[in-house]
């Protein structure tokens, strides 16, 4: 039978294993297995990946009809599929961090395993295999993170395959007359295909009353936006449209807010008018499924077409050269603007005919054809407009400049195609046209809203008044025009990535950069490479960036207010409120370096290796660098010298401006400022006019007569002191001296002190003046220096 002793030594153990039985889960308690979360997911994981690997299989060896569309497909499951495992893998290591603390309460196991108690023990195995399983669990998600990852690769890698063959395959010339032929025989099949559909719809039984309604709704929604849309356009006229007259002249900020609200009401009323059309069509099911994904591609297109043709020909504005934004002449403005009418109105064209040719089944001579002739339609209006003539006359001379650098490589890339179309690469010369032009249209698009967004943040930041005036040019001095220049760079900066970088990212996708080429350069740019256990990415590096531009914004505001606001309220001096003031940015900016250090993950330890490498710098290079940098805190706060104080040091005399990291600030009395190290102020001998008080002494050596009486000199002296308002008046001050019987004066010395030692050379100047008055009233003389010259002959006689 156990001891009283022992068992109150195993009472803690005890306590600690009820404890836990008590908070552990009911299935532990009641010894039945519980079902981990993750076993729901692996199940589906293992059964996509199943799937995908014979359907990859297939596809990568040519069997089965397995079309690119369902490859797609499967791949952004199996992303997802990767993507839900990420979540997981965190909350597993979560929760084996919990486990592994429980462990590390019951501390480590004995070497005797009999004196554990056995209710302690039996936690510790379960915790032990619970660990165990969870281990096993993580592992199995990144395996299985990894096989969805190979898999989509997988996938990506046969449809570049089948991206490049079809390409780069070669189709039957487009201008073989043979290839026509047949591409005509084959559209009088397509045709009597479409009669066979126009005759199955008038077999339509008109009487149903759900015909009816829908046929009554649609003529009613088409008479109804047919009548809406011009009075619109005119009331939207009325309401957006300023009523200026044509001969005035409009500034840059002007015509692009009127072509933005020009745009507005050309686009509008049409945009609504064509989504009216569609809900009565969608919403009454009256298309076959292929007819019904050809007409919504054609809505999207002429949503499209209007979006942009709006902007050119509000841009461009042929009818009112006064609201025109681009530089151009009337006769280049309708020319251009036309053209690029044609090309949106080609490219509609072409987006209908992609789908109908994957929609329906047509031959290669038809597809041949139909391509070649897209391509050709698209390239010619190119070409017109790349000619020289509409960009040339009477125009903008940086315009000329930058359009040529556009022209040409539009003009090889356009001929390109042809070339391409014409020796049988129909499909890679209709890529490059079409590319080409969606590239041209991103591009415009993207200009317009940089010019937007620039021109209102502008007009925000004007109103507000962040900027001293209207332009640059008109600003009050050199300092204000560098700082509107410098906020409106960085601005332009700001909008010009806002909307650079998502029309960078359209442009990869339209020339068929795969999506998940640019979600791994996303994740690197996320999640970034770990070194050392940090992550880096470009994402935390912003991040830290932005942490530490805020606390030091919120540094140099709170410094700001300070030494505005707050300190000139007390009675501190002038030194001290810098001392502090510099105080509280020194400790402002250690803590914006912290907080940009804790955003990238740097950790006390990782603190600590820094530290330590610095040390080794400081002790081989940085020793002088450091050396000043302690010395400034020195004399912030010993504060031996301030700002304010009249210093000598060494060679130099002076106030004392700035004491900054490195060095300090002395203005010398020539206006010229001596950068001094602050470990000089240290070491070396410095006066300090100011340091206790500003008290001063004055002295003023003189000589008279010998034949003035000093007694009356004396009396002179002191009261010519005396009377200065800014002597001070005491037992020593001021008081006067016979100091020498000189060779040719008797030599007085004046000497008095001063309230402030600023003052010591005026009031010396106006002592000075007042006693040369009162010396010469009284008859006493200044003597000069008197030399006798003796000129000697030596007698001598010329004989």
């Amino acid at each position: 039978m156990p001891s009283l002793s022992s068992l109150l030594r195993l009472l803690p153990a005890l306590l600690l294993a009820l404890t836990v039985l008590v908070t552990a889960p009911a299935g532990y308690a009641a010894g039945a297995p519980e079902k981990r979360p993750a076993a729901d997911v692996f199940k589906a994981a293992s059964a996509l990946f199943d799937g995908a690997e014979k359907r990859i299989v297939d596809a990568e060896a040519g069997r089965g009809k397995i079309d690119d569309l369902s490859l797609q497909t499967l791949r952004a499951q199996l992303q997802d599929q990767g993507h839900a495992l990420t979540p997981l893998i965190a909350d597993l290591n979560t929760e084996k961090q919990g486990v592994a603390s429980e462990l590390e309460a019951l501390g480590p196991a004995p070497e005797d395993k009999d004196a554990e108690a056995k209710d302690v023990a039996a936690v510790r195995q379960r915790l032990a295999s619970q660990t165990a399983q969870i281990d096993a669990e993580i592992k199995q998600a990144q395996l299985m993170r990894v096989q969805a990852q190979s898999l989509s690769q997988r996938i990506s890698s046969v449809l570049r395959v089948r991206f490049a063959n079809q390409l780069f395959s070669r189709a039957p010339l487009p201008l073989n007359p043979g290839t026509w032929a047949l591409a005509a025989q084959e559209l009088d099949e397509q045709s009597s295909g479409l009669g066979k559909s126009v005759a199955s719809a008038q077999s339509i039984n008109w009487s149903d009353a759900a015909v009816q309604t829908t046929v009554r709704n649609l003529v009613v929604t088409l008479l109804l936006g047919l009548l809406l849309v011009w009075p619109v356009r005119r009331w939207l006229n009325r309401r957006l449209l300023p009523s200026w007259s044509d001969e005035r002249e409009l500034g840059f900020s002007e015509r692009v807010w009127v072509a933005v609200r020009r745009a507005l009401i050309r686009l509008l009323p049409f945009a609504l008018f064509l989504g009216m059309v569609n809900a009565v069509i969608f919403s009454a099911s009256i298309l076959s499924p292929s007819n019904a994904q050809v007409f919504g591609v054609l809505s999207g297109a002429l949503i499209g077409f209007l979006v942009n043709s709006s902007l050119v020909w509000a841009a461009f504005s042929p009818t009112k050269p006064g609201w025109r934004v681009v530089p151009l002449p009337d006769k280049s403005a309708r020319s251009v603007s036309h053209l690029i009418t044609a090309v949106l109105l080609i490219l509609i064209l072409d987006t209908v005919l992609a789908a109908a040719l994957t929609l329906y089944d047509v031959s290669v001579e038809a597809a041949s054809v139909s391509l070649f002739t897209v391509t050709v339609a698209l390239i010619v209006p190119l070409l017109l407009l790349c000619r020289a003539r509409p960009w040339h006359s009477d125009m903008d001379s940086r315009l000329v400049l930058h359009s040529r650098w556009l022209r040409w490589p539009v003009s090889a890339t356009a001929l390109a195609a042809f070339i391409a179309g014409a020796v049988g690469y129909v499909e890679f010369g209709h890529y490059l046209a079409t590319n080409l032009v969606q590239t041209l249209v991103i591009c415009a698009v993207a200009v317009v809203l940089y010019v937007v967004l620039r021109e209102l943040l502008n007009s925000a930041l004007r109103r507000t008044g962040v900027f001293s005036a209207e332009t640059t040019d008109q600003a009050v001095d050199e300092e204000h025009a560098r700082g509107d220049a410098m906020v409106r760079f960085w601005v332009n900066v700001v909008i010009a990535s806002a909307v650079g970088i998502p029309a960078s990212i359209v442009l990869l996708l339209v020339w068929g950069v795969g999506q998940e080429a640019l979600e791994s350069a996303w994740r690197l740019f996320v999640d970034g490479v770990t070194i050392g256990g940090i992550n880096l990415s470009v994402i935390n590096l912003f991040s830290a960036l932005v942490v530490f531009a805020i606390l030091l914004f919120a540094t140099r505001l709170v410094k700001n207010v300070l030494e505005t606001r707050v300190l000139p309220m007390t009675r501190l001096d002038a030194g001290l409120q810098h001392s502090f003031s510099t105080s509280v940015g020194y400790i402002g900016t250690v803590i914006a370096v912290l907080g940009a250090a804790s955003t990238l993950g740097f950790g006390l330890s990782n603190l600590a290796i820094v530290a330590g490498a610095l040390s080794v710098g400081i002790g081989f290079g940085l020793q002088t660098i450091v050396n000043n940098f302690v010395s400034g805190l020195i004399l912030l706060f010993e504060r031996p010298i301030k700002v304010g104080d009249r210093v000598v040091s060494g060679g130099t005399e002076g106030y004392v401006r700035k004491i900054k990291v490195r060095a300090t600030e002395i203005e010398t009395f020539d206006r010229a400022t001596v950068i001094i190290p602050n470990s000089a102020l240290i070491t070396a001998p410095v006066t300090n006019w100011f340091l206790n008080n500003r008290f001063g002494r004055g002295v003023i050596n003189i000589g008279v007569d010998y034949d003035a009486d000093p007694d009356r000199v004396r009396d002179i002296l002191l009261d010519c002191a005396r009377a200065h308002p800014r002597v001070i008046q005491s037992s020593a001050s001021p008081s006067a001296f016979l100091m020498n019987f000189g060779d040719s004066a008797l030599e007085f010395s004046l000497r008095f002190q001063l309230e402030d030692v600023e003052v010591a050379t005026s009031a010396s100047s106006e002592i000075r003046i007042n006693i040369l008055k009162r010396l010469r009233a009284e008859g006493i003389g200044i003597p000069f220096p008197q030399r006798e010259v003796r000129m000697l002959n030596d007698g001598s006689k010329q004989s």
